[in-house]
């Protein structure tokens, strides 16, 4: 029932179903307001589709209402107009008014799917509807429009939101939501378990309807009161009090407030600091001074903007570079590479160096932090955490021998290691990268009651910090936590704040007691809010809605019965498919395995074509505490059918696989590894060793093989060149690198010292390597071209789409071509020139360019200028096809200016008829 406009008297409509049939109809009926009456004789009559479900009332000047069914919207004026549309089959759940002079208005339905139905208008009458699809967005309960371009979604069934109106472009969605405001309703189900039995609760919920259900966790925590924040990308570390050193992949920025400044400034220099560089850590130190640690030194310096350099310490091993450091106020412990340990303490105005010792394995983490009271400015201990072997170790300074060691129960790299005093007690802090934590008491000469929590899914670094005299821990990762102690036991507070990269305390006049943390590119500077509150994460469920969940402790997993609905869009006739998923407690994952690389390699001494197949494991039956991965191995038999052969375990994910020296490689995680054999008599289970040749990435992600060599393209650290060692075990060595940072996701190469790479950012650049010097075992990758190609770049793969009609390598067009695919479903070729080539086609290309306009005012060199938000370079050594093939399609008289090339007073030594089968040829490589 709704009130109509424009009828003199007040009316209402109202539908309504008989009893005796399934019959619809609306009647109009004048309300007498004075007698406070409604005439039963109703003013309009008419039958609606049997589905008619809602009324909507139109504004003047218009009036009458709109009818809603299922498969039809009808609009009647209550006279004699009577317009309907067709519509696949939709339950509209809320409307709204967004535009009152020429009448629009939103719907929105049971599935989260946003029309628009507008009016054709002729002569001041509605001669007609249409209805536009607008994007999908949360079930509405109510639709809100309020001012210029922002509606808001009221909905009752999941979260309620703030929308923005976009302009129509390349996607089919028209707003953009802005802002989401969380609700739990409806709860179905839900459940409440300890997962590592710290007394650290966690309720996890069904929540919402439909294609809008989610899990829900929830953990009680405190907020996080953002005061300012400001972008920047790639903050790696946060240091200092009162001044904030912001260090990133490859430099450092300061951030201070000078003396009678009302704001933060950004020192363009500051006492002696290196801003050419990352800061490992820095920090005030005694006598007010500063020391910065750099990859490069120890640098101690005098304190303030004028600040001069007192003394700078480097290691002693030629070209080895400071991968770790820890510092006190008067105290700095360091590693260099092979796993050298130096003790450094400041006396005197001086770095003093007091003993130093090697290790058999590579220094993960430091920590120097004084165990005592907040007063204390040294300590006699240092925790170490080591890439292998007993990887934890509690050193006695100065001499650094050890005092007590462990080797975690688990083949991990310790990322943070933390010796701290909470309530009287002394404790060792170790972080694992996959969220899981495991901590120790501390007594005089053994580590006791060891046990593990989990802290997040990903790296968790550890900052001690003071709150009211009370001393805290802050645990930086995708769940933040403060730990702290409580009747002599551990408590955990989740920080309601999304992913915390880094974090430090800050105090100075304009910010007093504070805290900073890095999120992404977000820097946020604020107070911790010492209320309590409930911390909620919302995972979604992906168009399912969640119905029973429970905790299955053995296992630590969730199970989670759901339910997905499908409407027939033709009959309206609804589906319902019930799942029983499972989810790792720790990462709330689906416990699966996915396929993440493949290859066909022929092995030394068989004959057969075999194909491998890298997984990742998430959640694993064996091990659901950090990701893993397996190596399958399948031949391929004279039927056509895939015969498993066998399969080993690996310590990661398997990104890439590729064929190498008469076998395969594969690169887990950061490592490498080779499959040294395989018998095929030995029982399943023992057909395969897999040797670890090298770590030496963050994330190999993708790889190329040629020859003897294999180009790995890391997650952060650009693109390295690996070769086998001739030791007689098999190993690897990095004989050149890329020292630039780029982040890759794809790689291929071209020669054996010609490489070519993409990037996150749309890029493609290309390397060579430098010849080598004698006595260097490793030389540069030195960058040769850049190029922004608009797409990312998923894979390359040799080959090409055309024709090959060429009898020789002479008579082709090309020696080196390859194909690529993106992220957008692009299809690409690469190809590569000779010197007289290149010349040809960058002369055509230049001339083209003036005389074709620039689309949208952007100049084609300002669109292809490599910039990857670290560095930017204008193209160089690559020729833009599209644009050259554009020639083809020039009117006679623009090709001749081309020819000419009469601004640039730069013409072609060729014929208008030359130049066509010239770009002619060069586009048929695709």
């Amino acid at each position: 029932m709704v009130a109509v406009h424009g009828t003199g008297k007040p009316t209402i409509v109202v539908l309504y179903q008989e009893e005796s049939d399934d019959a619809r109809q609306i009647k109009s009926y004048h309300i007498d307001m004075q007698g406070k009456t409604m005439l039963h004789k109703p003013n309009f009559h008419a039958h609606v589709e049997t589905t008619a479900h809602m009324l909507i009332s139109v504004p003047e000047p218009y009036g009458g209402v709109l009818v809603i069914g299922e498969f039809m919207i009808s609009y009647y004026d209550l006279k004699v107009t009577h317009k309907s549309i067709s519509i696949d089959s939709i339950m509209v759940t809320a409307y709204g008014l967004v535009k009152t002079d020429e009448p629009v208005f939103w719907l929105g339905d049971s599935f989260g799917t946003f029309y628009q139905l507008a009016f054709k208008t002729s002569a001041g009458t509605i001669s007609g509807l249409t209805l536009e699809y607008l994007g999908k967005a949360p079930v509405p309960s109510s639709i809100v429009h309020l001012a210029d371009d922002f509606v808001y979604i009221g909905s009752t069934q999941s979260d309620s939101c703030l929308l923005r109106l976009q302009r129509p472009g390349l996607s089919r969605e028209q707003f953009q939501i802005i802002e989401e405001y969380p609700s739990l309703a409806p709860i179905t189900d839900f459940c409440v378990f300890d997962l590592d039995k710290q007394g650290r609760k966690t309720m996890m919920c069904c929540s919402g309807v439909n294609s809008s259900g989610s899990l829900r966790v929830i953990q009680s925590g405190v907020g996080f009161i953002e005061q300012v924040n400001f972008e920047m990308p790639d903050v790696k570390r946060l240091c200092f009090d009162d001044t904030i050193v912001i260090s990133t992949i490859d430099e450092t920025r300061i951030l201070h407030q000078p003396s009678g400044a009302d704001g933060l400034e950004e020192m363009s220099s500051f006492s002696a600091f290196r801003f050419d560089c990352t800061t490992l850590i820095a920090n005030t130190v005694i006598d007010d001074m500063l020391v910065q640690v750099t990859p490069f030194s120890v640098r101690l310096m005098s304190n303030g903007r004028d600040g001069k350099l007192l003394q700078e310490w480097e290691p002693p091993v030629e070209n080895a570079f400071i991968t770790v450091a820890s510092l006190n106020a008067c105290q700095c412990v360091l590693s260099y590479q092979s796993g050298f340990v130096v003790y450094l303490e400041i006396e005197n105005r001086s770095l003093v160096e007091k003993s130093a010792r090697q290790f058999e394995s590579e220094v993960a983490c430091i920590d120097i932090s004084p165990m005592d009271d907040r007063s204390a400015i040294r300590t006699d201990k240092v925790a170490l955490g080591l890439w292998k072997g007993t990887n934890v170790r509690i050193l006695r300074l100065p001499d650094l021998d050890n005092v007590i060691e462990d080797q975690l129960p688990y083949d991990v790299v310790p990322r943070s290691v933390l010796l701290s005093t909470l309530e009287d007690q002394l404790y060792l802090f170790v972080t694992l990268g996959d969220g899981l934590m495991v901590y120790y008491k501390v007594y005089a000469d053994c580590l006791s009651n060891r046990k593990e929590t989990t802290l997040g899914t990903r790296v968790v670094t550890l900052h001690p910090f003071y709150s009211n005299g009370e001393k805290l821990i802050f645990a930086a990762s995708d769940r933040p936590t403060i730990i702290s102690s409580r009747r002599r036991k551990l408590t955990y507070l989740a920080v309601n704040h999304q992913y915390v990269d880094t974090f430090t305390t800050f105090d100075s006049k304009l910010y007093p007691a504070s805290m900073i943390v890095v999120s992404g590119d977000t820097v946020s500077l604020g107070k911790i809010d010492s209320v309590r509150k409930l911390h909620i994460t919302k995972l979604p469920l992906d168009q399912e809605m969640g119905r029973r969940i429970l905790y299955h402790e053995e296992s630590k997993t969730i199970a989670v019965g759901t339910i997905k609905v499908q409407r027939n869009p033709d009959s309206g006739e609804e589906t319902s498919t019930g799942w029983l998923r499972i989810f790792d407690a720790r990462t709330f994952q689906e416990d699966n395995e996915a396929i993440e690389s493949m290859a066909t390699a022929r092995l030394k001494g068989h004959g057969s074509l075999f194909v491998f197949v890298g997984t990742a494991i998430i959640g694993s039956e064996e091990d659901s505490k950090r990701s893993r991965g397996r190596l399958l191995m399948f031949k391929v038999t004279d039927n056509h059918e895939y015969e498993f052969l066998d399969a080993v375990n690996l310590p990661g994910v398997v990104y890439s696989i590729k064929p190498y020296m008469k076998s395969i490689a594969a690169s887990v995680n950061g490592s490498i590894y080779y499959l040294s054999s395989f018998n095929p008599d030995a029982p399943v289970g023992e057909r395969l060793s897999m040797a670890s040749l090298i770590h030496s990435n963050v994330v190999v992600l993708t790889m190329d093989t040629r020859g003897e060599f294999i180009l790995v393209g890391d997650l952060m650290q650009s693109m390295a060149l690996l070769k086998m060692d001739d030791s007689s075990e098999p190993k690897m060595k990095v004989v050149a690198a890329d020292f630039e940072v780029n982040w890759m996701t794809a790689v291929k190469m071209i020669e054996d010292d010609i490489f070519v790479g993409a990037e996150m950012f749309c890029n493609l650049f290309t390397l060579k390597r430098v010849p080598a010097v004698a006595g260097e075992e490793m030389t540069k990758l030195q960058s040769e071209g850049e190029y922004h190609l608009g797409d990312s770049v998923n894979r390359f793969q040799s080959g090409s789409l055309a024709d090959d009609i060429s009898e020789s390598n002479e008579e082709r067009l090309v020696q080196n071509s390859f194909l690529y695919v993106t992220v957008n479903g692009a299809i690409g070729v690469v190809a590569s020139l000779t010197e007289k080539q290149y010349e040809m086609l960058s002369k055509i290309q230049s001339n083209i360019k003036d005389v074709l306009p620039a689309t949208g005012d952007l100049h084609h060199d300002d669109w292809r200028t490599f910039n990857n938000l670290m560095r930017t370079r204008k193209t160089r050594n690559f020729i833009d096809g599209d644009l050259v093939e554009k020639f083809l399609y020039l009117k006679a008289e623009d090709k001749q200016r081309v020819i000419r090339g009469d601004k640039r007073n730069n013409p072609l030594n060729y014929t208008m008829e030359e130049v066509q089968s010239i770009v002619e040829d060069f586009s048929s490589l695709r």
